[in-house]
């Protein structure tokens, strides 16, 4: 449905409240995105077995809230013009814990121009980032995490699986092309018997360098049990 002005253009487009369910649904061939979630709207939780291939607009599914990218289902999101999850950010204020687990080798959550995921609250919710997870951040997007209230972020990758990557989304990257991942001082470092930060095998993808707090080899940041109040992940 690309052509209704105003819409994010989707071959489903959904604003259900109690969450979309599929079921061994195949999208093929879409002038947009293969699905668009909007407002508040998300997968349900007995959603499985998505397949999106084709598709010639932005990406493959399209989310409006961040809170919504943790109920994507497992399947096949290759073979579009972008293999991308893109999250507009529109509701940017992650509310509870949620876990990000790689859709596909190739296949990228997408953060969208100037868009801010805010990762903080009074219950401290907490972003896990699963190996192999690939989070794109296009101009001036930035993660941010405890700035104003607790929150606390996971990203360890795995050698056997891959790591986690926080990359430009346009290839070449320019310097300084996105903005940042950001720590802030409510950033919480332990969260039970986790680490709320815990940088382990970490690819970092773009112009610049990178400003740090904690140890850190190369590109890939191996920080352990050290505090990261305040700490700019940035390219």
């Amino acid at each position: 449905d690309p052509g209704v002005a105003g819409e994010v253009p989707a071959a489903i487009r959904t604003r259900a409240a109690a969450g979309l369910r599929v079921d061994h649904v195949s999208i093929r061939s879409s002038g947009g995105f293969g699905v668009a979630a909007m407002d508040t709207a998300a997968f349900s939780a007995s959603s499985r077995a998505l397949t999106i291939e084709g598709s010639q607009g932005e990406g493959a599914v399209y989310l409006a809230d961040v809170n919504a990218a943790e109920t994507l289902p497992e399947g096949r999101f290759v073979g579009n013009v972008r293999d991308d999850i893109v999250l507009a950010a529109t509701h940017r204020v992650l509310r509870n814990e949620s876990t990000l687990r790689s859709p596909g080798q190739s296949v990228r959550y997408r953060l969208r121009r100037a868009a801010r995921w805010m990762v903080q609250g009074v219950a401290s919710p907490r972003l896990v980032l699963a190996p192999g997870v690939t989070l794109a951040f296009e101009d001036d997007a930035s993660l941010e995490v405890g700035v104003e209230l607790p929150g606390s972020l996971v990203a360890e990758g795995d050698p056997r699986v891959g790591p986690v990557r926080f990359v430009a989304a346009e290839a070449p990257a320019r310097a300084a092309s996105w903005g940042a991942v950001v720590l802030g001082a409510q950033a919480d470092v332990a969260h039970g018997d986790h680490r709320a930060l815990g940088l382990g095998v970490v690819s970092r993808v773009g112009g610049g360098s990178p400003a740090r707090q904690g140890r850190a080899e190369g590109d890939d940041c191996r920080c352990g049990r050290t505090s990261h109040r305040g700490a700019r992940y940035q390219t």
